[in-house]
């Protein structure tokens, strides 16, 4: 005997478990199964409490609502109106032989005559009490299986299959390392620190300058918005951020995590990316800006401190909050230049500097180590090259050991070293005193700047703002005259490299409200020089550098506020620019090009190209005595526990290691040399009082020795 699925009305044998149509697992016998399925509450001969004598369950429960849009045979139903059975009229009955009677419309709150649908079925069409639709009146009833629902199983697995395509798309779009993730950072990025090129493809990462023309390539994985490169077992990890032609990389030290920014190849650099990124200054341990916050971390006289700021920035104007206490807002007005930051209340005072700090491991390697040109504070060139440093200040080359975090300096054949610790960011190398931690110099690699315009905005004629006589002619095809010279000129990353009949010479140079600014990248001097057909500048004198002035000569020099002056009753112009000061001797109708510096109320003139060097200072301001020999008698000890000892037969001795020098005093200059040995320097010293100070030719101080009483 066969059985019937309660569900679908699939015919099943009777060893079936479930429908193999639907997967139901109810039955009904093929003869029951024939009798019309009623809605439970629906039977109009069933009292309220009665059982069904169809389902056995109780008349009052609530009805079945079919759930797929089809056909369900129902009971026939009285309509209903207000809640309340409406009868029939006397007499009246149902249509014997004709069509289907009228579908019944039921209103639903009252309102309206929408037809009443069951779940959103198909309309419920009335049929006589017991009677199949369509089946004359008082036939006899025609048993059969209830008609099969139509099956949803080919609909189900089509969704199925859609869910699981875009569930794998998602997971190889956002989770797959390697997938689409990478692809935010395929290319070529160029760092907007260095200009060193960071390129991305596959799963290699190339790290290249045309600077120190250093290539170094890494494997590169990705896993959502961490990257990690690795390179002989070395790995490096970031954590990346893309946003259109703009990509951040933030490398952690120390617990704390700071952004280094880079620019699409080609495109030009979003506004106001120049001061995102690690900054710092002798009062500020770290200044963190990115790119809507700035995180200051550092230490005062209260304890140390760290504090978060919002900022937003309205071009060179930034309005910082404190996220914590947002009554404290500031406006400042920041500039970027030379790897210094600006900032400057409204008025223009400057409340604080800053200068480019720290460097991810990428940054360092990406100048392929140490070796290069570097320049100290005062400008003076120190070449390291394999495993050697050769200092301009004094001509000699130096053995150069790293060990460790120790920066060792050795003269080859001589009883003489120098050691230092040091950190090095690939720009700078910082070398700090052993035992007191002092910062002793700083290091800057000499690099040449790019030009920050078109090299077309180069092209025509420019006039020295100092000497009308002078001037340079750019053409467009690479041929230029400068005075009377033909010369040929290429540009390069940098700038250009200028040939003439002398020799080659490299520059640099920018462009501004019409001003062309040359530096010849050999002596590291900038000239000035004005657009032809445009108003030259007025002469601009430094306001410290006005007044008299007497060399060491005794000649007197007077400098005035137009400009104009006098040399030892000498008529002279002068004007000064970046550092440069302008001499023009009227008399004889010859410019010279001087550096010039302020340092404790003397002016000091330098003649880079002779070597010369001229002191002025300011009428009646006290001349040091001269200094002999007996004057430095006695023992000296610097703050780091340095010691020597000088004694009267002319001999100075250090404590350390025990070397003895022969000493020569001239006028501020100390000759100290070793007999029978190649060793052999002369210094500037001052002593005043109880300190003996070694100084550099331009006045920096070397090292400062106390006399140590008896």
């Amino acid at each position: 005997m066969s059985k019937l699925c309660k569900s679908c009305g699939m015919e099943m044998p009777d060893e079936a478990r479930f429908c193999t149509e639907c997967g139901n697992g109810e039955f009904v016998e093929a003869a029951a199964a024939a009798q019309p399925q009623f809605v439970e509450g629906d039977n109009p001969s069933v009292a309220y409490g009665d059982s069904s004598p169809y389902t056995g369950e109780p008349a009052n429960a609530q009805p079945q609502f079919v759930q797929q849009p089809q056909f369900v045979e129902q009971p026939a139903q009285q309509p209903v109106f207000d809640g309340r059975p409406m009868q029939q009229p006397y007499g009246q009955q149902p249509n014997l032989y004709g069509p289907a009677p009228a579908q019944q419309t039921q209103f639903i709150n009252g309102q309206g005559a929408q037809p009443q649908f069951v779940n959103g079925a198909q309309p419920q069409y009335q049929q006589p009490y017991g009677q199949p639709y369509g089946q004359p009146y008082g036939a006899p009833y025609a048993y059969g299986a209830a008609p099969a629902k139509k099956s949803n199983k080919k609909l189900w697995i089509a969704i199925i299959a859609i869910v699981l395509v875009l569930g794998l798309a998602a997971v190889a779009l956002f989770v797959w390392p390697g997938f689409l993730n990478k692809k935010g950072v395929e290319g070529k990025w160029i760092n907007d620190r260095t200009g060193f090129a960071l390129e991305f493809k596959g799963d290699k990462a190339t790290v290249s300058s045309d600077t120190t023309e250093s290539v170094t390539e890494y494997n590169f994985t990705r896993d959502g918005d961490n990257i990690t490169l690795e390179k002989d077992g070395e790995f490096l990890d970031y954590i990346v951020k893309v946003i259109g032609d703009a990509l951040t990389l933030y490398y952690e030290d120390d617990g704390v995590s700071f952004p280094e920014t880079y620019t699409r190849d080609g495109a030009g650099r979003p506004e106001g990316r120049d001061i995102v990124g690690r900054w710092g200054n002798d009062d500020i341990n770290e200044f963190i800006i990115d790119d809507n916050t700035i995180r200051e971390i550092g230490e005062d006289a209260d304890g140390a401190y760290d504090i978060t700021y919002d900022y937003t920035r309205e071009g060179d104007k930034l309005t910082i909050t404190e996220q914590l206490n947002p009554e404290n807002t500031k406006v400042r007005v920041y500039e970027v230049e030379d790897g210094e930051l600006t900032l400057r209340d409204e008025d223009g005072n400057v409340t604080a500097t800053f200068n480019e700090k720290g460097a991810s491991e990428l940054l360092v390697a990406s100048y392929g180590g140490m070796d290069g040109t570097w320049l100290n504070d005062v400008g003076k060139e120190f070449v390291i090259k394999d495993g050697t440093l050769t200092s301009s200040a004094n001509g000699r080359t130096y053995t150069l050991t790293l060990d460790g975090d120790n920066f060792i300096l050795a003269l080859p054949g001589e009883n003489y070293t120098e050691e230092y610790t040091f950190e090095y960011d690939g720009a700078k190398i910082y070398l700090y005193w052993p035992e007191s931690g002092g910062l002793a110099a700083t290091l800057t690699r000499k690099m040449p700047a790019a030009p920050d315009v078109p090299q077309s905005e180069l092209f025509g004629k420019w006039i020295s703002v100092n000497d009308p006589d002078e001037y340079f002619v750019f053409n467009a095809d690479g041929t230029g005259v400068y005075w009377d010279e033909d010369f040929t000129y290429t540009f390069t990353s940098g700038g250009f490299e200028l040939k003439n009949s002398y020799g080659t010479y490299p520059y640099s140079y920018k462009i501004e409200d019409n001003i062309l600014t040359l530096t010849d990248e050999d002596s590291d001097e900038s000239y000035d020089y004005y657009r032809e057909g445009t108003t030259p500048p007025a002469a601009e004198v430094d306001e410290y550098i006005l007044g008299r002035w007497i060399d060491d000569y005794g000649i007197e020099l007077n400098i005035y506020a137009d400009g104009s002056g006098d040399y030892g009753g000498g008529k002279i112009s002068v004007s000064t620019h970046n550092g440069m000061l302008y001499w023009v001797d009227l008399d004889k109708d010859n410019t010279f090009y001087y550096t010039y510096e302020l340092k404790d109320g003397v002016l000091i003139v330098r003649d880079d190209d002779n070597g010369g060097i001229s002191y002025f200072k300011r009428p009646g301001a006290e001349a040091e005595p001269d200094v002999t020999l007996a004057d430095l008698v006695g023992s000296w000890q610097t703050d780091d526990g340095y010691a020597m000892v000088i004694t009267s037969d002319g001999y100075l001795t250090m404590s350390g290691d025990g070397t003895k020098y022969k000493i020569e005093i001239n006028g501020d200059k100390m000759r100290l040399y070793i007999e029978y040995s190649e060793y052999d320097e002369t210094t500037r010293f001052l002593l005043s009082g109880d300190d003996l100070k070694f100084l550099e030719d331009d006045g920096e101080i070397i090292s400062i020795y106390h006399r140590q009483k008896q």
